[in-house]
Formats: C-alpha cells, sequence, structure tokens
C-alpha cells in the first residue's frame, strides 16, 4: 500500500506542477512533501517499524482529497462585477495593505523582552554545566528536573496570556513579517536586527531548530514566489547566501543537542522525518478504538483559542470547557511511543490524525478537503495578483503561512496549536490599508456623485 500511496503523490505533484507551472502550487506542495515521506518510511531504516495498510489507506485518502479540494478551489471564477470607479495602478503596485511597521515594532519588543530572561536563565545553566538538550528537555517537560524552572515563571500566572498569545506567535509572525519585508518590502533595517536577535536568543536560549526550519521554508516559498523580476539578480543571490547560513545553522543547533546522543545526526534526522509513519498508525488505532469524535475541536483547537478566550471574559464559558477538552487528547498524543530498537518519539503524528479524531473516516475527507480548498483559493488570488505585477504585502503573508503549515502537514495539522494559528491572526495588524489607494477611491466616488 504504501507504493501505492508513493505512485500516487508523485503523479498529482507533477501533474500539479505541469498544469500550474509553478512550484509553490498547493497540490505540488502537499503531494511532494508526501510522496517522500512515505518513500523514506516505506525503507524502515535503523529498525523502524512498519505501518500498517490501513494507515497508508488514510494517508492516500488524504492526499485524494486534499489535491481534489485545491482543485475545486482553482475551477472557481468569480463573478464579473461592472465597476465603475478606476483606480490608477502602477505595475509595481503593492497592493492594498503595507505592513504596519510600529505594531510589529510593539510586538518584537515583547519578544525580545521574553527571549532575553529565557537567555539569562539558559546561561546560568550552561555555567553550571547543564547540556542544551537537557535544557530543552526539562523545559518541553519531557524531564522532571528544574532546570528550566526559571523560564517557566514567563508561561504562568498572569503571564500565560502574555506568553501564548503574544510571544509564541509573535514570534514567528515577526520572522514571516520580516521575510516578506526583505523580499518584497521596504528592507527596514530594524526589523531585520530585531528578527535575526530574536532568532539567535531563541537558538540560545532553547536550542530550537523549528524557527531555523521555518526561515529556511519563510524565504524558499518567497524566492519561488516572486522569482520571475520582482528581485535583482544580487538580492537572489544574498537571499541564497542567506537561507545557506541559516541551514548550517540548523546543522550547527543539531549537532550541539545530539553530541552525547546515542543516535547519529543522520539518524536522527531520518527518524524526525519519517517517524509520523509508524506514529499515526500507534494513535489511529488507539482513536478508533475509543471511538470518540471531536467534531473539529481537536483541529481548530488554535484557532478557536482567542474567540473562546474572549467569550470566557464576558461569562461563556461552555465553548472553552469543549475545547480543554480537545486540548487533553492532543496532549495525549505528546506521549513517547517506541517504534522500533531504542526509537522512542512522539508528537509527529499527521494532519490526517486530528481529522480522523473529528469524525473519523468522513473527518479525514471533508478536513482534507476544506484544508484543500483554502490553501487553493489563496494560492489562486495570490497568483493572479502576482500576474499583474503586484507585490501583495498580506495575501503573500497569508499564503507563505499556508505553505509552511502544507510542507509540514506531516507532523501535525498547525491550526490545532494557539502559538501557530495565532499567526494568521497577526496578518490583521501586521498589514494595514494603503491610505494613498483608499483616499484615490473615495475621490473617485465623490466625483460620480
Amino acid at each position: 500500500m504504501s507504493i501505492i500511496a508513493v505512485i500516487l503523490a508523485s503523479s498529482l505533484a507533477v501533474l500539479s506542477y505541469k498544469i500550474e507551472k509553478r512550484l509553490y502550487n498547493p497540490v505540488t506542495l502537499f503531494c511532494g512533501i508526501w510522496a517522500l515521506v512515505i518513500l523514506f518510511a516505506a525503507l524502515h531504516l535503523y529498525g523502524m517499524k512498519e505501518a500498517s495498510d490501513y494507515a497508508y489507506s488514510i494517508m492516500t485518502l488524504g492526499i485524494v482529497c486534499f489535491s481534489f479540494g485545491s482543485y475545486i478551489a482553482l475551477s472557481i471564477r468569480k463573478r464579473f462585477r461592472i465597476s465603475l470607479i478606476r483606480k490608477k495602478q502602477s505595475s509595481n503596485a503593492s497592493g492594498n495593505y503595507n505592513i504596519n511597521y510600529p505594531v510589529v515594532y510593539v510586538v518584537g519588543t515583547i519578544v525580545l523582552v521574553y527571549l532575553v530572561v529565557e537567555s539569562i536563565v539558559a546561561f546560568f545553566a550552561y555555567r553550571s554545566g547543564i547540556q542544551m538538550n537537557e535544557l530543552r528537555s526539562s523545559m518541553m517537560g519531557y524531564s522532571t528536573t528544574g532546570y528550566a524552572s526559571g523560564m517557566a515563571l514567563l508561561r504562568q500566572g498572569p503571564l500565560a496570556l502574555i506568553y501564548s498569545f503574544v510571544f509564541l506567535p509573535g514570534f514567528y509572525s515577526l520572522l514571516l513579517v520580516t521575510s516578506v519585508d526583505v523580499i518584497i518590502g521596504q528592507t527596514r533595517k530594524l526589523l531585520i536586527v530585531m528578527s535575526v536577535v530574536a532568532v539567535v536568543l531563541k537558538n540560545y536560549a532553547e536550542g530550537s531548530r523549528m524557527c531555523l526550519t521555518h526561515l529556511v521554508l519563510y524565504f524558499t516559498l518567497l524566492l519561488l514566489i516572486y522569482k520571475r523580476g520582482a528581485l535583482s539578480p544580487k538580492a537572489k543571490k544574498w537571499i541564497k547566501r542567506t537561507v545557506i547560513i541559516i541551514i548550517i545553522g540548523f546543522l550547527v543547533v543539531s549537532n550541539i543537542r545530539f553530541s552525547e546522543s546515542e543516535k547519529t545526526m543522520a539518524q536522527q534526522l531520518y527518524m524526525y522525518f519519517t517517524c509520523t509513519v509508524p506514529l499515526f498508525d500507534y494513535w489511529l488505532e488507539f482513536e478508533k478504538a475509543t471511538g470518540v469524535h471531536t467534531y473539529g475541536a481537536v483541529s481548530l483547537l488554535g484557532l478557536l483559542r482567542l474567540p473562546c478566550n474572549i467569550l470566557k471574559m464576558i461569562g461563556i464559558t461552555f465553548p472553552t470547557v469543549i475545547l480543554n477538552s480537545a486540548n487533553e487528547i492532543a496532549v495525549n498524543w505528546d506521549s513517547f511511543v517506541n517504534i522500533g530498537p531504542k526509537l522512542n518519539y512522539n508528537s509527529y503524528v499527521t494532519l490526517f490524525l486530528y481529522f480522523y479524531k473529528d469524525a473519523g473516516i468522513i473527518g479525514v475527507i471533508i478536513g482534507s478537503l476544506l484544508f484543500g480548498f483554502v490553501c487553493g483559493r489563496a494560492y489562486k488570488n495570490l497568483k493572479q495578483e502576482v500576474a499583474k505585477g503586484k507585490t501583495p504585502l498580506r495575501l503573500t503573508y497569508v499564503y507563505v503561512l499556508l505553505g509552511c503549515f502544507i510542507i509540514q502537514s506531516y507532523i501535525r495539522f498547525f491550526f490545532s496549536r494557539t502559538d501557530y494559528a495565532m499567526i494568521l491572526y497577526y496578518a490583521l495588524i501586521f498589514f494595514k490599508k494603503n491610505k494613498e489607494q483608499s483616499l484615490e477611491t473615495v475621490e473617485n466616488e465623490k466625483y460620480l456623485s
């Protein structure tokens, strides 16, 4: 069954690229990554357990439904509208939104304050002889030691909401908006400095490679989107060099974290890329046996946290109770599972498990269709704007975020996590209407009236 899944996913990825002529289209991204994950997992290197045909069948069903949902979005045409208002737009118009730099700087400052405190705690921990891997295990809750007790103070009591809704999502939002600004924005030096310092501090304090992974994905997707003339050859060269530097940083952090591990870096990287298949198989059987469904609460947990917390403030607590129950289910998947000789891994359960938990096989079908449709719609809108010579900043921000979630869909459904789902909400405050274009529209309306 794994061979069928690989062939089908590869065929859909290639076919979509042939049709769209763009590597960043959602079907090519989604099917391409899944073809690689399943192919490498099927090799069963280092004694990794083999997944069942049932698990591969669910994956295959999800891959097909996502692709179908994307093409539904691409095939829908907008209704024709007759507009009496003409807007003067140059061939290099930046779209309807500009980056709201003051708001970004405020969020960036909060992020840096948190990271400075974390780095101070980490500094004294390292001085006492604690290794980076030990500190991270303590911080993530995988160890009962109190190495990260100072960092924990930033996540408790009155600071908990700031940590969950500002610091964590603010950090990744800062990196994403900076990437967009560097590629097609104004390239503000202060914004670049804030992001570079934030990445350095986070890697020092937490040994986090996820932020480096996201940076590589951000820049790679942006280069794929705007490679047709929006960037000068010199700019492309420097961006490519930056991506190489980030990858080297990723390998350096990995080497530090695994320097005392029994596994080689190659084995660790292989397992991080493929352990999702046997883990999905394990938890799929577990959830299949429970027969309990959450009807969207698990998949959309991260997106629903903000509105439910607002409702809680005015006394409506029932939605929050449902989400807390869904959160307990998702946290259970963080438990370590043995998937081979001395191979214990957790968390990597694929987006399909979230859909399955919500409504079984029907949930996989509907969830994959809807996710594919949303990604396809965002891609179509961005493609049309770019084809007109525009650089839509907010739309680019949104699609690059979705692209990251697509590429990392073998890990989890990222809208289930508050820190990642909130990045989408930040698009509402990190960008503001283009005043010049808005004033011009008002003047045209007055003239016509």
